[in-house]
């Protein structure tokens, strides 16, 4: 799939955890390179499932910089999460005043290479109907 996403895609969506999310985009560069792609043309995204995850992200503001900042750092710089609960709509208040406009000024991290190859695919969360 990461090989048809190289090849093909302006946006790869996924989801699972900071480590697994890096080793994939390890991968996808990887990918992207075999073809003479540049892999920073490719936007990276993840849906956090929060009402499934250990931490909500909308429960304070160190919550959501506890959530996201991992993924940032391993490559993702899109993110879809669940809507908070109507006692959290402040946090997403704050989020789109505040946070986003910070992010979105930053250059974007470049996650280290690794050869696909030696990483362990094996341990990686599938979806229940993958399994």
């Amino acid at each position: 799939m990461l090989k048809i996403v190289a090849k093909y895609a302006d946006t790869w969506n996924a989801f699972g955890t900071p480590k697994e999310m890096r080793e994939r985009n390890q991968m996808l560069d990887d990918y992207c390179r075999e073809i003479g792609r540049d892999p920073d043309t490719l936007d990276r995204s993840l849906y956090y499932w929060a009402t499934t995850s250990d931490t909500d992200p909308w429960a304070s503001k160190q919550a959501f910089f506890d959530v996201i900042n991992p993924y940032i750092e391993a490559g993702v710089n899109q993110f879809i999460f669940d809507q908070p609960r109507d006692d959290q709509l402040s946090m997403l208040e704050w989020v789109g005043a505040e946070v986003l406009p910070q992010y979105a000024s930053e250059v974007p991290r470049t996650v280290e290479a690794a050869a696909s190859e030696r990483i362990d695919t094996s341990l990686w969360k599938r979806p229940q109907d993958h399994l």
